[in-house]
C-alpha cells in the first residue's frame, strides 16, 4: 500500500498524466496500480465533515460552502511512534487519509476551492507555532484528467484516474477553476458518483504532540452548466520530457544558487491556461513560465509576514514562502505549442527547510540547512488550470 500511496501523490504532483518511458515503473504499471488503489478506496468508509456552513461567495450566483474535518494528532517531533493512517513524505511528517462523505457537494460546477490547516483554536495553523502543512489535498477519483502537456518526441501519456479538486500547502493559495474576470466560461465538473479522498500531510516541530483540523471550502454552480468548458488542475514539471523532476530537487553538497529547467515539453490539447502560479518549497526565489518562447508569466516567492515567520536556534529570523504570484489573465493556448519554465533558487538568501522528525528541528531550538541530506526536498513546478476546447 505505501507503494501505492507513492506512486499515487507522485502522479498528483505530476498532473496525473506519466509519459511512456523510463525508469522501469512504466506510465501504464503506474496507471495500473493507481487504478486498483482507486477502486479500493471507494469502498472506503467516508468521513463526514464536524461541521457545515454556508459563506459568501466571490462570483455572482454562486453557492459557497466551508466544510470542517478532524480532529487529526500529529506526532511529536522527538517521538519514533507512527501516529495517522497515511504516509508522509517527511520523516517526521503525520499522513492521514479519509474518503469525504455525502454532506461534501456532488454534481455541482466547481468554480474554485481553498483548503488550510487549523490549530486546537481553530485558527490557520503555520510556522510560528511549529507546525509545517507540506500538503493537504482533495482527490476525485471519478476520472482520468485529459493530458494538457506532453513530450514532443514521445507518444501519448499515460492518464491516471485522478484529478485534484483543492489543495493547500504552507503557501497561501486557492484553486479557481473559472477565469478571474469572467473572459472565459469554464469549471470543474464534479460528478453525481464522484469519490473524493482528503490526504494530508504535516509536520509537527514541537516536542509536544499537537491535533489539527481542516478547513474546507468549495464554491459552485448546480448541475453541469451548459457552455462551460471543462478544467483541470494541470501541473508542468521541469522534467516531465527529460533531466530532473521538479517534484524532489536535493541539490548537490555545497551549491546554493541553481536553476531548473525544463526541455521538449508541448501543450497537448487545444484549450485555455485559464491561470498559473509557481509552486516551490524554501529557498525557490522564482519561476518563468513561456509559451512559444514569450514569457507568459514570472511567478515570484514572496517570504515572511504573518504565519510565515520563526526563528533558528541561533536567533536568527526563519521565513518561509507565504504566497506565489499567481497570473490569472486566461491564454488561449494550441496542441504543438512549445512549453519553456525555469526555476530559481538561492539557499543562502532563503535557507531550506530542514526535515522534522526525532533528533530534527524541535521548537525552541529550529535550524536550517543549506544543502546535504537534512534538508527537506526542494520543489519547482508550474500549477495551471486548463480548461480544455471542445
Amino acid at each position: 500500500m505505501q507503494l501505492l500511496l507513492t506512486l499515487l501523490l507522485s502522479a498528483v504532483v505530476n498532473g496525473a498524466a506519466i509519459q511512456k518511458r523510463d525508469p522501469p515503473v512504466g506510465g501504464d504499471v503506474v496507471a495500473a496500480q493507481v487504478q486498483a488503489l482507486a477502486e479500493s478506496m471507494r469502498t472506503a468508509t467516508p468521513k463526514k465533515a464536524m461541521k457545515v456552513e454556508e459563506i459568501t461567495p466571490r462570483f455572482a450566483g454562486a453557492k459557497r460552502l466551508r466544510l470542517q474535518y478532524g480532529p487529526y494528532k500529529l506526532k511529536a517531533a522527538n517521538s519514533t511512534t507512527r501516529v495517522g493512517n497515511g504516509m508522509s513524505m517527511d520523516k517526521g511528517g503525520t499522513g492521514y487519509q479519509y474518503l469525504v462523505a455525502d454532506d461534501y457537494p456532488r454534481d455541482v460546477t466547481v468554480l474554485e476551492t481553498e483548503t488550510m490547516i487549523l490549530d486546537e483554536k481553530f485558527q490557520r495553523a503555520d510556522t510560528k507555532d511549529g507546525i509545517y502543512n507540506h500538503h493537504n489535498v482533495f482527490m476525485d477519483f471519478t476520472s482520468a484528467p485529459v493530458a494538457a502537456f506532453g513530450c514532443e518526441d514521445l507518444g501519448k501519456a499515460a492518464t491516471i484516474p485522478i484529478s485534484v479538486l483543492s489543495g493547500g500547502a504552507t503557501e497561501v493559495a486557492g484553486m479557481t477553476f473559472a477565469a478571474a474576470k469572467n473572459e472565459i466560461k469554464s469549471g470543474y465538473y464534479l460528478t453525481k458518483d464522484r469519490h473524493v479522498l482528503n490526504m494530508m500531510d504535516v509536520v509537527n516541530y514541537n516536542n509536544v504532540e499537537r491535533t489539527v483540523y481542516i478547513s474546507a471550502e468549495i464554491e459552485f454552480l448546480p448541475g453541469k452548466v451548459p457552455g462551460y468548458l471543462d478544467a483541470r488542475q494541470q501541473l508542468v514539471d521541469p522534467g516531465l520530457c527529460s533531466g530532473e523532476s521538479g517534484t524532489g530537487i536535493h541539490p548537490p553538497h555545497g551549491v546554493t544558487k541553481f536553476s531548473v529547467n525544463s526541455t521538449g515539453i508541448v501543450v497537448a490539447h487545444d484549450g485555455y491556461i485559464v491561470n498559473m502560479r509557481g509552486h516551490l518549497h524554501d529557498g525557490g526565489v522564482n519561476i518563468v513560465f513561456k509559451v512559444n518562447n514569450k514569457e507568459i508569466c514570472n511567478s515570484v516567492a514572496t517570504y515572511g509576514g504573518p504565519g510565515h515567520t520563526s526563528h533558528t536556534s541561533d536567533g536568527k529570523v526563519w521565513e518561509t514562502i507565504a504566497t506565489t504570484t499567481l497570473c490569472d489573465t486566461p491564454l488561449k493556448v494550441t496542441k504543438g505549442d512549445k512549453i519553456y519554465m525555469e526555476a530559481h533558487y538561492d539557499l543562502e538568501q532563503h535557507p531550506s527547510r530542514e526535515q522534522g522528525g526525532h533528533g530534527g528541528m524541535k521548537m525552541g531550538a529550529m535550524k536550517t540547512v543549506l544543502d546535504g541530506d537534512d534538508g527537506a526536498e526542494q520543489m519547482a513546478l508550474i500549477v495551471t488550470h486548463f480548461a480544455y476546447a471542445k
